[in-house]
C-alpha cells in the first residue's frame, strides 16, 4: 500500500520534496520547506485534546476531523479511540494523499481518509488555493488556482456513512465552518 502512495507523491506540480520525520509520537510525511514544517513545529496534536478538561472519549468513539490537512490531528485522535473510528476529511488531493501515507507509516486501521469538502450543498465545489500548502478555502479566494472537489453537507456525510453520534469534531476549513454547521439543511 505504501509503495503505491509513494509513487503518487514522487513529484508534485512544483517539485516539492516529501520528507518523513517524527512528530508527536508518529512518523509523518510532509512537504519539506513549506508551511507543513510550521505545523510540525507547533503544538502536538495530542495537546489539543488537553484543552478540553475532563474530556472522556469512549474507546469505541467517533471523531470527525474536517480539514485534516496531512493528518497529524487524525493520528493523535486514532490513539484515543482505538476501537472506534476517525474520519479524516480533506478536500485537497495532495494533502489527502499525505493523510493516506501517514496512516500507512503508522499502521493505523481505525482512520478513514476521505477526499471531500463539507459544504452547504451536495455536488462539487471549487477549492481555491492559498499560497503554500495550507489555507485553501471553498468560500474565499486567497491566491491563484484551485481544484474542483466533491462536496457534501454534514448531514449527507453522516447519513452516507451511517454515523449516528460524533463524540468529537474538529473543523479547520478556512471560513467554511459556518456554511457547514449553520446553513446545512
Amino acid at each position: 500500500y505504501l509503495g503505491r502512495v509513494r509513487v503518487a507523491l514522487k513529484t508534485d506540480a512544483v517539485g516539492r520534496r516529501i520528507a518523513i520525520g517524527e512528530f508527536g509520537g508518529s512518523r509523518v510525511a510532509y512537504r519539506a520547506n513549506t508551511a507543513d514544517e510550521k505545523l510540525l513545529a507547533g503544538p502536538k496534536p495530542a495537546e489539543y485534546f488537553d484543552m478540553f478538561e475532563g474530556l472522556l472519549l469512549p474507546g469505541d468513539g467517533v471523531i470527525v476531523d474536517v480539514g485534516a490537512h496531512i493528518g497529524t490531528f487524525s493520528l493523535a485522535a486514532a490513539r484515543l479511540v482505538p476501537r472506534g473510528c476517525v474520519w479524516a476529511i480533506e478536500a485537497e488531493l495532495e494533502s489527502c494523499t499525505l493523510v493516506e501515507v501517514n496512516l500507512a507509516l503508522n499502521g493505523l486501521q481505525n482512520v478513514r481518509p476521505l477526499r471531500l469538502a463539507l459544504a452547504d450543498s451536495n455536488g462539487t465545489v471549487m477549492l481555491h488555493y492559498a499560497p503554500g500548502t495550507w489555507g485553501h478555502s471553498t468560500v474565499a479566494r486567497r491566491g491563484a488556482g484551485g481544484e474542483v472537489v466533491p462536496a457534501a453537507t454534514l448531514e449527507h456525510f453522516l447519513d452516507q456513512n451511517e454515523i449516528d453520534t460524533v463524540d468529537f469534531g474538529k473543523f479547520n476549513v478556512e471560513g467554511a465552518e459556518f456554511p457547514i454547521l449553520l446553513l446545512s439543511p
